[in-house]
C-alpha cells in the first residue's frame, strides 16, 4: 500500500516536472531570434507603417534606408525576448524585402506599444527590457 502511493506520487512529480519543462516559456535576445530568421538573406528594402495612425493618411509609411536598418537591429539585439501567447498591440509593423537562397521574399516584424512584438518566424515574444527597437523606429518617423 505505501509501496503504490510513492510510485504515485513519484509519478505525479515527474508528469509536473516534464510538463513545466515543454510548456516553459524561452528566453533569448532579438538579435538570436532576428539572425534565425535573416541568417544568410539579402535585405533590399524596408518600409515602416505606423499603424496608428489613420488609414487614409498617406503618410503613415516611410521607407527607411537599409544600413540604417541593420543598425537599429543592432542596436535592438541585446533585448531579452520570451515566448508568448501575447500578440502585439501593433504600432509599427517593417515590411522587410529580401533575398533567400536566391528566392524574393517579403516578411514583416510588428511591434506593439504593449512590449511584445511578432517576429517574421510568427511567433510572439514579450520584450522583457527597454524596447529599443520601438524607440527607434519612433525616432525614424
Amino acid at each position: 500500500m505505501k509501496k503504490s502511493i510513492l510510485i504515485g506520487i513519484a509519478g505525479l512529480i515527474v508528469i509536473g516536472a516534464l510538463w513545466i519543462y515543454f510548456n516553459q516559456n524561452r528566453d533569448t535576445t532579438f538579435g538570436e531570434v532576428y539572425e534565425d530568421v535573416f541568417s544568410g538573406s539579402d535585405i533590399s528594402e524596408v518600409v515602416i507603417e505606423e499603424k496608428l495612425k489613420n488609414k487614409f493618411n498617406s503618410d503613415n509609411e516611410q521607407e527607411l534606408n537599409v544600413t540604417r536598418f541593420k543598425e537599429i537591429i543592432e542596436q535592438s539585439s541585446d533585448m531579452k525576448l520570451k515566448e508568448s501567447d501575447l500578440p502585439p498591440l501593433t504600432t509599427y509593423e517593417m515590411t522587410i524585402y529580401y533575398t533567400h537562397n536566391g528566392e524574393e521574399k517579403i516578411t514583416a516584424i510588428v511591434v506593439g506599444y504593449n512590449n511584445t512584438l511578432q517576429m517574421a518566424d510568427g511567433k510572439f515574444y514579450t520584450i522583457e527590457t527597454r524596447n529599443h527597437l520601438f524607440e527607434a523606429i519612433y525616432r525614424e518617423l
